[in-house]
């Protein structure tokens, strides 16, 4: 994530900063009406990218918690595998599988749209 936000603050243009300080704009304004909104873009994909990460992340309660996860940590992810590798039933886990594909190609497709949607009534 940090690389991400790097790489769009460096995209922004050194000249929007200094034409700002020109016209009496200090740091603070330039963070808010500069830098917020030129990151716009890339934090909309890193919220994407991070929740769809998050969502199908396996390895952290896995590695806690192995085989016998609490009931609280019993994600969808850790779900499938228990389904699949423990007792051996690879319909369900593959049904879990395919469910979870489609409901977090549902997600994306709201969020791409609703940001999309964003971006041209800014543009116009």
């Amino acid at each position: 994530a940090f690389l991400i936000v790097m790489a769009g603050l460096q995209n922004i243009p050194r000249e929007l900063y200094e034409a700002a300080a020109l016209d009496g704009a200090g740091m603070w304004q330039q963070i808010r009406r500069i830098t917020l909104p030129s990151l716009r873009p890339v934090n909309q994909v890193l919220v994407l990218v991070l929740f769809l990460w998050t969502f199908n992340d396996f390895n952290t309660p896995y590695v806690l918690f192995g085989k016998s996860a609490p009931e609280a940590a019993d994600l969808i992810s850790v779900h499938i595998y228990q389904s699949s590798f423990v007792t051996w039933n690879f319909g369900t886990g593959s049904a879990m599988s395919v469910l979870l594909l489609l409901f977090l190609l549902v997600v994306t497709g709201v969020y791409l749209l609703l940001t999309s949607r964003g971006r041209k009534t800014a543009d116009v």
